[in-house]
């Protein structure tokens, strides 16, 4: 009777923390779906950022977003959620036929590949006003 009760604790134990782990989002897949969610999380990730375009990459991990005033921003996935960080002259960018690599001098934001498809070029030269 003892271990009846221990298996059906730890069973209600189980099936708790699965619900809570679902109800918190953890383990979901991270990635950018459209420009208007890249431009929102550059919003979200700088207050008043107020992005006007986007490119995305191809796999939805990351996209760049530039405003009205020419700043531009990387957003990436980190975990379940994204980072962005503006780019500046602390970032370096390599361009490979349509994949733009950008790695910031951060250690802990580190290197961003993104496949950028046909638009790679336009935004690489893009980025030539700010790096």
């Amino acid at each position: 009777m003892n271990e009846l009760l221990i298996f059906a604790g730890s069973l209600v134990a189980i099936v708790f923390v699965s619900w809570l782990v679902r109800r918190i989002g953890l383990g979901r897949d991270a990635r950018v779906t459209s420009k208007e969610q890249a431009i929102a999380i550059a919003d979200s990730v700088i207050c008043g950022f107020n992005g006007t375009e986007a490119a995305l990459d191809r796999a939805g991990y990351g996209a760049l977003v530039r405003n009205a005033a020419g700043q531009q921003m990387l957003i990436r996935a980190h975990g379940n959620f994204f980072v962005g960080r503006l780019i500046d002259t602390s970032f370096s960018g390599r361009l490979s036929q349509t994949s733009l690599t950008l790695e910031s001098t951060d250690r802990r934001f580190g290197a961003t590949t993104l496949d950028l498809g046909k638009d790679a070029q336009n935004w690489t030269a893009r980025l030539r006003e700010v790096l």
